[in-house]
């Protein structure tokens, strides 16, 4: 089972509603570990990745729950969604300095 497919799972036993009906939208972010199977790393930094995920996927369901109040109407609310891809090109009027340093460009 995928990561998101097990979190989906547990978001849905969480406030009793379908897998089907749970949507979960993610970003990224520099101020947290990634996952265990993200990057390679010794033992000692996959067992604390290994321990942000298991509390990650502990906390999320709950909040789920708690934001549902325990009121399971929610997860039958018909929603539609629509999806999308394109492409950028690289930004314009910048260049980039030193690693994760960008500046702006005078153009």
């Amino acid at each position: 089972m995928s990561e998101m497919a097990e979190l989906r799972s547990r978001i849905a036993g969480a406030i009793d509603a379908p897998t089907s009906h749970v949507m979960v939208n993610l970003s990224h972010t520099h101020s947290s570990p990634a996952f265990p199977d993200f990057i390679p790393e010794p033992q000692e930094q996959l067992s604390l990745k290994q321990q942000y995920r298991d509390d990650f996927f502990e906390a999320t369901p709950a909040a789920a729950a708690k934001a549902t109040g325990g009121c399971n109407r929610l997860a039958s609310i018909p929603a539609k969604g629509n999806a999308e891809s394109g492409s950028i090109a690289a930004p314009r009027g910048r260049t980039v300095g030193a690693p994760g340093r960008g500046s702006r460009s005078p153009c």
